[in-house]
């Protein structure tokens, strides 16, 4: 007997010293899932339906679900397993009933994984008891498996869908959950939050005589939702600023019993919370200092506070204050884990082997928290990352081969967000420090429900990378420092290179190479300055995605970008649109003969106005405009969108010598150092000449038949050249 007892308790030791540590851990109330660091995926509990992948209907310690190392985002059913890889493809495995697995099979279980379709976009998923969603990263939804209340968002209903079918034709969504019954909802990038499936207790809409909701039916009006649990008749729902409501009905609510039943969201206390999971009428959740707090449905001591009474409010579980995470399902059991990286777990009897530490079919309830020594997560405090706060132009650098020099590093930056966000799901944005200097923020998912907005000025906390050349940071954590911060003025470019990547630029007087007359809807387009030709990729999520093109040239502000997938990274630069402003190269001379004025830029729209106040001279919208009276006058001139107005134009309608200014001559025009005047008719009176803004840059009061100006120090840009003599004024137009 000693002996049997000795091996016994060296087999314990060997599993407790040997502990395993993931970097994410997911739970639903059945087998329990990690992902380690070398990208392998574990599990332990039930796997009667092969969805542990190892042929055993228990696994009491952790075992290696399928042999892959490129596993991403995990997330379980009470049967089933799913998992994203790397590459952004889905697979799952274990339970098929209803088609839950979406694999276009009426198989009713895989004890290995099967890939969900052949699309690599896939961002989350979401499983309920036998229906399940997932997110794309164009906004979309899709859903499969058992539809007989409309819990796929489609018509008619159904009891089983074999492959993923797309809720509604919205490719705005977020956040989604697919809860434990029979009930879906989701949240868009505007922060409102829908519902639809079955309606218990009002969940969706009011009134108990409607038993579903067919599609997406907003719940209430607000627009501040940041993510959600959807329990069996209840919701929890955490808005932007961290408080948690709920809405629904049963003991899980948490608000105290009173209304019972509610499609009203009910903010359940002014604490923050960070992390909360909805139950079988029971809920659970952590706050940011660290506490625990539970309450609802106590059967069987579920709550984990020792007894097995209902709480209608929260209750405190215990005194700890390092509680993370928190995660529960249909069954008895929950999981928390701790900042410390402990695992643990309460509810339940452990009849399954759901707790990981070697023991099953337990027949005493678990009424408290257990640690399950053995098993560890990526610590929080003193075990995560430490970010070292850094500018943004530290962390782009490249050596000779192209490869970012900080790739890898945990960084700390600050920037303000440019243009906007080119994803419909998770961050495409770039942020742009006061120096000018910037980088590309990306990540599949949103990050503490961060919604970004132009002007914003955030921290950053996450990892340094480089995909196809691009050096991005992967977010960890985002802080919203202000909003409506100062914007960067874009740099004016006539190329794209090292220099543009994750920069906000200005290309100007475009064209079209192929002329379309509508923007991809999500792709890549060519386009000229007509010396040399650069590539607009058009995201699915950008303002000008499937929107028609100019007619005429145009100037293009946007984020500088890469796609090049091999060293040394020095091509495929491209650029993402911000917006389009026409090439607006109206002539705004006019000139001065006899009594009429005549425009040089003709087969335009003209509407002639009095300088005295601006007004519009009825009926005078024609190339030449003769004047009755004497007075200051001008011509707007518009071309499609562009308008510009010249100058105003002095005339003395009794007093005016033909060909006065007729003799004039202006050149070199281009003007380079020098611009030279001459009128072989008589002399002038003076000479100014005006820039793009208003101001005289040149000027000449002394009488004169010829001037010479020095221009070697002015700006390159358009100038509006006046002359005048006793009797004429005539205006030029100059290009340096």
């Amino acid at each position: 007997m000693k002996k049997v007892l000795l091996i016994t308790s060296l087999l314990f030791f060997t599993q407790s010293i040997s502990a395993q540590c993931f970097e994410a851990l997911t739970f639903s109330g059945g087998h329990t899932l990690g992902i380690k660091p070398d990208g392998t995926l574990w599990g332990w509990g039930p796997g009667h339906y092969g969805q542990l992948m190892t042929g055993n209907s228990i696994e009491t310690f952790p075992v290696q679900v399928g042999v892959a190392t490129d596993w991403d985002i995990i997330e379980n059913g009470i049967d089933n397993t799913f998992a994203i890889k790397n590459n952004g493809t889905l697979w799952g495995g274990g339970r098929n009933q209803y088609g839950t697995l979406g694999v276009n099979s009426p198989f009713q279980s895989f004890s290995t994984f099967q890939q969900i379709t052949t699309a690599n976009d896939w961002v989350k998923v979401s499983i309920s008891d036998n229906f399940t969603l997932a997110l794309k990263s164009n906004g979309t939804i899709w859903a499969w498996g058992q539809n007989d209340n409309y819990q796929l968002g489609n018509s008619p209903a159904s009891p089983e869908q074999f492959s993923p079918l797309q809720v509604g034709t919205d490719t705005d969504w977020a956040e989604i959950s697919a809860g434990i019954s029979r009930t879906a909802f989701a949240i868009k990038n505007d922060g409102t939050i829908w519902g639809w499936g079955k309606n218990p207790s009002s969940i969706i809409v009011l009134g108990s005589g409607t038993a579903n909701v067919a599609t997406p039916t907003q719940v209430g009006t607000d627009t501040d939702w940041r993510t959600m649990s959807v329990g069996g008749g209840h919701i929890l729902a955490l808005k932007i600023d961290s408080t948690l409501w709920s809405w629904g009905g049963g003991t899980g609510l948490g608000v105290g019993g009173t209304p019972p039943v509610t499609n009203t969201p009910q903010q359940i206390s002014t604490d923050k919370w960070v992390s909360f999971s909805a139950g079988a009428g029971n809920s659970y959740g952590i706050k940011d200092d660290g506490t625990l707090w539970a309450w609802g449905y106590n059967g069987n001591g579920r709550l984990g506070d020792g007894t097995t009474i209902d709480r209608l409010i929260p209750v405190q579980i215990g005194i700890d204050n390092n509680w993370s995470t928190i995660k529960t399902g249909k069954f008895d059991v929950t999981m928390a884990t701790k900042t410390d990286g402990t695992v643990w777990y309460w509810g339940g009897t452990n009849y399954y082997g759901e707790y990981g530490n070697g023991n099953s079919y337990g027949t005493t309830y678990i009424m408290t928290p257990t640690q399950t020594l053995g098993i560890c997560i990526t610590p929080l405090v003193g075990g995560g990352p430490t970010y070292i706060n850094s500018a943004i132009s530290t962390v782009t650098s490249t050596n000779a081969n192209g490869v970012g020099t900080a790739v890898g590093d945990s960084v700390r930056l600050i920037g303000v967000v440019h243009c906007q966000n080119f994803s419909s799901s998770g961050y495409d944005i770039t942020l742009i420090d006061a120096n000018n200097d910037g980088i590309t923020l990306f990540s599949p998912t949103y990050i503490n429900g961060y919604i970004p907005t132009e002007g914003d000025e955030i921290e950053v906390e996450g990892v340094i990378t480089q995909v196809n050349g691009l050096i991005q940071i992967k977010p960890d954590n985002i802080s919203v420092l202000q909003q409506g911060a100062a914007l960067q003025s874009p740099t004016l470019t006539s190329v794209l290179n090292e220099t543009t990547e994750s920069q906000f630029v200005r290309l100007e007087n475009l064209e079209l190479v192929n002329g379309e007359t509508m923007w991809p809807a999500n792709g890549n387009i060519e386009v000229t300055n007509t010396i040399d030709t650069f590539t607009v990729y058009i995201t699915g999520a950008s303002a000008l995605a499937g929107t028609p093109t100019p007619v005429i040239n145009f100037h293009l502000t946007g984020i500088g970008k890469q796609d090049d997938a091999s060293s040394p990274f020095d091509s495929g630069y491209q650029i993402y649109p911000c917006g389009v402003d026409p090439y607006c190269d109206i002539d705004i001379s006019t000139t001065l003969n006899n009594n009429t004025i005549s425009v040089v830029d003709t087969g335009l729209a003209y509407q002639w106005i009095n300088c005295a106040d601006s007004s519009v001279i009825v009926g005078e919208t024609g190339e030449t405009f003769t004047p009755t009276t004497n007075g200051d006058y001008a011509v707007i001139i518009t071309q499609g969108p562009c308008e510009d107005t010249s100058a105003c134009v002095f005339v003395d309608v009794l007093g005016i010598e033909d060909n006065e200014l007729n003799g004039i001559s202006v050149y070199p025009n281009p003007i380079t150092d020098e611009l030279n005047i001459n009128n072989e008719n008589g002399a002038l009176i003076s000479v100014e000449m005006i820039d793009a803004k208003g101001s005289v840059v040149v000027s000449s009061k002394a009488a004169s038949k010829s001037f010479t100006f020095n221009t070697g120090e002015l700006n390159s840009g358009v100038y509006i050249l006046i002359v005048r003599s006793e009797e004429a004024v005539r205006t030029f137009k100059v290009v340096k």
